[in-house]
């Protein structure tokens, strides 16, 4: 697929390391060289300087040629001209558009108008909505949903003296708590685990289930978890209010907030959350706010240093789980040493929303770990026995490329039992976990409808 991404900051920079893992090619227009820069490195990635909403720089990237645009760019106005001129002069067959303001899309008319035609993105929609999942799980770090929520990815630490802590990672494999659950792979300081390597406390485990055995499970390798009911929020910008009135109906929420003004809105807004004026690196402000019953301590302002520092005070103070919001990529690693539980990425966010958007049809939506390029995703099994390489087939007959891994089968809107009996069926939704970006499309042509007879 030929894909134009419009904006090289931490969205778009993401983005095109995303999607050239994925053999796409990729172009990628922004007014700043040393953002250019650093992409000219990646193999497959062009390059073009200027404004993206320029119609010069558009021909430039070749615009009329692209499969995609992708507008991300740091200022809303360019991405919607830029994004408009996409859609209506080179007609570009798919247009998303990052937008950070949500005010364009509640004026109805121009909505209906200028944005329908477009599929609208918005990083901290994406990152609230990751939060969300984790209070769901208590003491996990990574969750997405899939097969219409029916399917859960999970990643959580390993704990010393539960499973799976103490098995081989071959042996992981081979257990399952519940019948339709499957552990998938164990990392250590971000290195993917041999079969043969011994888990160990700490180390970070991923497994797929059914939505409904998630907790069943977790109790399993965790202990009985309490529910997060306590929340303090740093930060009163977008994501923290949106966030506090999501929680407020289930939840007993704190914000705080160190500018006046912003504390006043987010007043004003919640009904039953209450907002501090103050500073959340601040002990005794933290104190104040009863940090030592808090459940869950989030970081969201719009500064990383504030948010890891926040985090490791709250940690420190009692906090039993924090989750800190960076904005740079590279201290998502740091962080897996300190004692902050999540580090949350809106560039990653963004980049797992995007995914599902930019496959073909025969992919319904995709999540990228955190971890390398390793990602999971949900294909449909489309066509009768004969017009494609699995209908009618048993699973340990599919020919699957190495690292890639069938999780859950979907079928009649039932997670199934999967073992080496189970043939697969027109219209069963397949998730497959697969070790490098790479492979997808390798899987993917398992499942096209061909013109020729696999018979």
């Amino acid at each position: 697929m030929n894909i134009v991404i419009l904006g090289a900051g931490a969205v778009g920079g993401t983005l095109a390391d995303t999607l050239n893992d994925h053999l796409h090619r990729i172009t990628v227009v922004d007014e700043n060289f040393a953002l250019l820069e650093r992409l000219q490195k990646l193999d497959g990635v062009r390059t073009v300087s200027g404004n993206a909403a320029d119609p010069h720089v558009l021909e430039q990237a070749n615009v009329d040629e692209a499969d995609m645009v992708i507008a991300v760019t740091g200022r809303d106005e360019i991405n919607i001209v830029a994004a408009q001129v996409a859609r209506s002069v080179y007609e570009t067959p798919k247009v998303i558009l990052r937008l950070r303001s949500q005010d364009y899309a509640k004026i109805e008319h121009y909505k209906s108008r200028y944005l329908d035609n477009l599929v609208v993105i918005n990083p901290e929609n994406e990152v609230r909505a990751q939060i969300e999942r984790l209070l769901q799980y208590p003491r996990t770090f990574e969750v997405a949903s899939l097969a219409d929520n029916r399917v859960a990815f999970v990643g959580f630490r390993a704990l010393r003296n539960m499973p799976p802590c103490g098995m081989t990672v071959d042996a992981m494999h081979k257990w399952n708590p519940t019948s339709r659950a499957r552990f998938v792979a164990a990392f250590r300081k971000f290195v993917p685990l041999a079969r043969e390597s011994e888990i160990q406390r700490k180390d970070e485990i991923y497994f797929c289930a059914p939505t409904e055995d998630v907790s069943e499970i977790l109790n399993e390798c965790l202990g009985s978890v309490k529910p997060e009911r306590k929340v303090l929020i740093a930060g009163a910008g977008r994501i923290g209010t949106s966030l506090a009135k999501v929680l407020q109906t289930k939840h007993s929420v704190r914000i705080i907030e160190p500018d006046p003004d912003h504390a006043h809105v987010a007043a004003d807004q919640l009904r039953d959350g209450i907002v501090y004026p103050g500073d959340a690196t601040d002990a005794i402000k933290q104190r104040e706010c009863e940090i030592a019953d808090t459940d869950l301590f989030v970081a969201v302002t719009n500064d990383d240093e504030i948010n890891v520092m926040s985090c490791l005070l709250a940690k420190q103070e009692g906090a039993r789980q924090t989750i800190a919001l960076l904005n740079q990529d590279p201290y998502v690693r740091l962080l897996n040493e300190t004692n902050i539980d999540v580090a949350l990425s809106p560039q990653r966010a963004t980049s797992s929303s995007v995914l599902s958007l930019v496959h073909e049809n025969n992919i319904r939506a995709a999540h990228r770990l955190r971890v390398g390029t390793c990602e999971v995703f949900e294909t449909v099994v489309r066509g009768s026995a004969g017009e494609n390489r699995v209908t009618g087939k048993k699973v340990n007959k599919v020919s699957l490329p190495q690292n890639a891994t069938i999780l859950a089968v979907v079928r009649d809107a039932n997670v199934i039992e999967i073992d080496d009996n189970t043939v697969f069926q027109e219209g069963d939704i397949v998730v497959i976990y697969v070790a490098e970006a790479a492979m997808i499309q390798k899987v993917l042509r398992l499942f096209q409808l061909s013109a020729f007879s696999f018979n």
